[in-house]
């Protein structure tokens, strides 16, 4: 018999499962950021969580028995818990999109620690951020101290002898903690307006007005999830932006990427070297001329690659990179490889901006020259790749990611980002001034 009931319960399996597949689809997509995807996963399971818990709920309530009894308190208990802890997980996707990429967004520095800001809840200890952030963090986890003490004291509800459900005394102090948690990330959102895109702001306060609205609602209207309800439909919204904003980001990362190959520098330089060879070693110009032609060819090819390369590829087009650039700088220049692995797949132009920078920012900046190292190893669940030059080095925390000359760049940047967008790798930098530079890159496989 169709009832309000069976609806509302048919609702919330439908949504629990929609949340799932998005939780399933973002745990495939590798190119999205590592820490970015671990938390919208964990929202999106959460999510799923909670519905399918909800819907249990008001499936098994009235339920006659001993299985009645068992149920819907599991489900009553499950459905307060993940309330809470999705608060938490908001929370800490408001924080990751406002301090997160602080640095990223200023474009000022990089840091060599690549696991810095990428876990949750050390936004609790940062000391740097506003009370404002820990406050919220207490209240969720007051909320959860209080769920527990819920199931031993009938706090937020209580059962009677027919396993219904019901309200008790101090069930608003449940919504209020809630409302106290949104009303804080609405002021650090407000606040912090012109660092968030447009359409991630919006999917956020999808989950701070729909719920608060939904709460005033709930306290005056009972036999409808609402709260539950809204939440679930915030969490699709900045599931769909969250891809949406991924492909913008690969989109713009290829445009830079295809601008970056435009480097009327080298390209004049390498002619003017092939001029001179031409006067004094006709054979030393034609095998410049097909080395040139070789590094155009790739090139060209890494614009219409829309996917990883296999690394032999990438490491074909850096080797005539440095045939043509030891044509210019002879002895001060000296590339070793030390190739253990080629299996596997990066981004295109992953190796070559790397290996140009260690040449020209690099031992090419010293009086007589330097060397490079590159290699490949296995690495524990994946894939290393190292450059190491011996070069003039930099300081890390006060490096740009532009030119000398004042030009936008590949640079260290732009391809950490490819690599973690496309294939789910990390790259570190470590380098001083007056010792030279190594940039270590991890690839899962």
């Amino acid at each position: 018999m169709f009832t309000v009931q069976s609806l509302h319960v048919a609702m919330e399996i439908w949504g629990a499962i929609f949340c799932a597949l998005a939780a399933f689809c973002i745990f495939y997509n590798t190119g999205m950021k590592p820490h970015m995807r671990r938390l919208l996963m964990d929202m999106e399971m959460a999510s799923a969580v909670l519905m399918s818990m909800d819907a249990m709920a008001w499936g098994f309530r009235g339920y006659p028995g001993e299985t009645g009894y068992i149920m819907v308190r599991i489900s009553n208990f499950m459905v307060f818990l993940i309330s809470d802890i999705i608060l938490l997980l908001v929370h800490t996707y408001v924080c990751m999109n406002i301090y997160g990429n602080d640095n990223e967004n200023e474009n000022l520095e990089f840091y060599t620690d690549t696991k810095e800001n990428k876990t949750g809840f050390n936004y609790f200890t940062r000391k740097d951020l506003p009370k404002r952030v820990k406050i919220v963090y207490i209240c969720g986890m007051i909320g959860i101290l209080l769920v527990i003490i819920t199931q031993f004291t009938g706090f937020y509800y209580y059962f009677d002898a027919d396993n219904f459900y019901h309200r008790a005394r101090y069930h608003f102090i449940c919504l209020l903690i809630g409302l106290i948690a949104m009303l804080i990330d609405t002021s650090l959102l407000i606040q912090n307006r012109k660092k968030i895109k447009n359409q991630i702001f919006i999917s956020i306060m999808s989950y701070l007005v729909l719920p608060i609205i939904a709460s005033a609602i709930q306290l005056f209207i009972y036999g409808v999830s609402l709260i539950n309800i809204s939440i679930t439909i915030s969490m699709i919204c900045m599931f769909v932006v969250a891809i949406v904003e991924q492909g913008k980001e690969l989109t713009n990362a290829r445009v830079d990427m295809m601008l970056s190959q435009i480097q009327p520098h080298f390209i004049y330089n390498t002619l003017t070297s092939i001029k001179y060879l031409c006067r004094h070693d006709q054979q030393e110009a034609v095998d410049t001329i097909n080395e040139f032609s070789l590094y155009l060819r790739g090139n060209i090819n890494s614009l219409t690659e829309c996917d990883t390369i296999y690394f032999s590829k990438e490491l074909d087009h850096v080797r005539h990179y440095v045939a043509i650039e030891e044509k210019r700088f002879g002895d001060r220049m000296n590339v070793e490889y030390d190739i253990q692995e080629t299996d596997f797949k990066v981004p295109p132009l992953t190796l070559q901006p790397l290996v140009e920078n260690a040449v020209k920012h690099g031992i090419c900046k010293r009086d007589d020259g330097g060397n490079v190292v590159i290699s490949t190893a296995k690495d524990l669940g994946g894939y290393r790749i190292t450059i190491k030059d011996d070069g003039v080095g930099f300081d890390v925390n006060r490096f740009r990611a532009v030119d000398r000359d004042g030009t936008k760049h590949v640079g260290l940047i732009n391809v950490k980002k490819r690599i973690e967008q496309r294939c789910g790798g990390t790259l570190e930098v470590k380098s001083a001034v007056g010792e030279g530079t190594t940039i270590n890159i991890h690839i899962p496989g």
